[in-house]
C-alpha cells in the first residue's frame, strides 16, 4: 500500500529545498506571524491544509506550521497574478459557505450554520449515506 503522507512528506521537501531554498531558511528562522495573509485568512488557511492532510497516525498539517510556510512562500515565489488567484480562492472558501447556508433546495446539500472559531472555519451540513459522486 502506497503511503500517500510519506510520499507528501518526501515531495514537499524536495521541491522545497530545489525551488524554495531561500523561502526555507526564511522559515527556519521565522516567528510564526503571518506576513501576507491577513488573521481571517489564516484562519481559513490553516483550516484547508488540515482538510488535505489531517491528523491520523501523525501530526495535521497545521502542526507543522504548513499554513505559515505557504504565508511566507506565495509572495516570494507567486506571480502577482497566482498570489491574487490564491487569495481570491482563499476568501470563495468562507464565501461559499455562508452562500450556500442561504439555500434549502433537494439538489444542494444544506448549510444549517456557518461560523469562524478556534482559529478555523466550520459548516454544520446532514451526514449523508451513499458513495460520493
Amino acid at each position: 500500500m502506497f503511503d500517500r503522507r510519506l510520499f507528501l512528506r518526501g515531495a514537499s521537501v524536495l521541491m522545497g529545498s530545489a525551488a524554495l531554498g531561500q523561502v526555507m531558511t526564511a522559515f527556519a528562522g521565522t516567528p510564526r506571524k503571518a506576513s501576507y495573509f491577513n488573521e481571517s485568512e489564516m484562519r481559513v488557511l490553516r483550516a484547508l491544509v488540515d482538510v488535505i492532510l489531517p491528523a491520523t497516525d501523525s501530526p495535521a498539517a497545521s502542526a507543522a506550521d504548513t499554513h505559515y510556510f505557504i504565508d511566507l512562500a506565495i509572495p516570494a515565489c507567486a506571480s502577482p497574478r497566482a498570489r491574487d488567484t490564491f487569495h481570491a480562492g482563499l476568501k470563495s472558501f468562507v464565501n461559499e459557505a455562508k452562500l450556500l447556508a442561504q439555500f434549502d433546495h433537494p439538489s444542494l446539500v444544506k448549510v444549517y450554520r456557518f461560523w469562524e472559531a478556534n482559529g478555523t472555519a466550520y459548516m454544520v451540513m446532514p451526514f449523508y449515506r451513499g458513495v460520493t459522486v
